[in-house]
Order: structure tokens, then C-alpha cells, then sequence
């Protein structure tokens, strides 16, 4: 088999994390094994509730909340409470990544990054001790340039039109 590849989707239009769930489903049709991390995202997202239903899918998804839904983003509790949360997840993620499944989604862990809570340099670390099968993906809002040559499969995607931008607010099932 040839090397697992990886696929970056970044961006600030809707449907990064739709799509890396959309490779998901087309990997479990063919009965693939699965993981998929889900950072800076709480645990009640419908793709949450619905992957929990699939033994097929192993979901790590953990208390994490991005900073920029805090009412005090500096406040030293709520950093501590996330850095522990991302530790956790890092560690899991280390033992997912060389377990040798097909798929691996990292869903926001670029935004991870963007916000200092992981390295470039981890991020290309994990890439490069995943199994010689495993395809690996990431989301997030930027991407830098390091990544972005690293990666064979690399989109972009852009808002052109988003009911946020005139204050509409997120409903349950379309955007979460």
C-alpha cells in the first residue's frame, strides 16, 4: 500500500469539518478504521452525537472550549482547565496516531495552533510517526505555509456568503 496521505482543510468558509466527515463516511463504506479528534469544540455538536452512535468510529472529543466564546478570555482558570484538556488530547492523539488506523481527523486543530496551544513543529512531528496507511486530516481557520507544502491534499475554503455576517446565529444541525 502507498503512504497515507494528508489532507488540509482550511479557511473562513462554513464546511471544513463537513468535509473531512464526509471522507469519514466514504472510509467506513469500505470498512476502514476511523478516528476523529475533535478540538475547541464542545461535546453536544450533532456529528458528536451522531459518530458516538457508530462502533466503527473511535471519537476523542474532550471539554474544550476556544477561547474566543469566553467571557474573559485571560482568566487563568479557564486556561488551565484548557491547557489540561489539550494535553489529554495530545497524549491520545500521540497513541492514535501510530495505532495504525486507516483515517485520522483532527478536526480544529489548526485553530490549536493559530491560538499557541500547539507547535508547528508538533504538528509535522505527529505527521511524520503516523503508520505508513494512515491518512491523516486537518481543519482550522489558517494554515501556515510549512503545512501548507507538507500536505498532498490541500483546500481552501472561502466565504462568499454567510448568514453570520448579518447576525443571524448558528442553528442546531445545520452549523453544529
Amino acid at each position: 500500500m502507498k503512504r497515507g496521505k494528508i489532507h488540509i482543510y482550511y479557511g473562513e468558509g462554513k464546511g471544513k469539518t463537513t468535509a473531512a466527515l464526509g471522507l469519514v463516511v466514504r472510509s467506513l463504506g469500505w470498512g476502514r478504521k476511523v478516528a476523529v479528534f475533535f478540538f475547541l469544540k464542545p461535546v453536544t455538536t450533532g456529528e458528536v452525537k451522531f459518530l458516538s452512535r457508530i462502533p466503527e468510529v473511535k471519537i476523542f472529543c474532550y471539554k474544550q472550549v476556544h477561547p474566543i466564546f469566553w467571557k474573559n478570555s485571560r482568566e487563568k482558570y479557564e486556561w488551565r482547565k484548557l491547557l489540561a484538556e489539550v494535553e489529554r488530547a495530545l497524549s491520545d492523539l500521540e497513541i492514535v496516531i501510530r495505532e495504525g488506523y486507516d483515517l485520522v481527523i483532527l478536526d480544529e486543530i489548526l485553530n490549536l495552533l493559530d491560538i499557541g496551544l500547539v507547535t508547528e513543529q508538533y504538528i509535522l512531528d505527529i505527521l511524520n510517526s503516523r503508520t505508513e496507511k494512515t491518512e491523516v486530516v486537518l481543519t482550522g481557520r489558517k494554515c501556515p505555509s510549512a503545512l501548507r507544502k507538507y500536505a498532498h491534499y490541500l483546500s481552501q475554503i472561502k466565504s462568499v456568503k454567510n448568514p453570520f455576517c448579518v447576525g443571524e446565529k448558528a442553528r442546531r444541525g445545520i452549523e453544529y
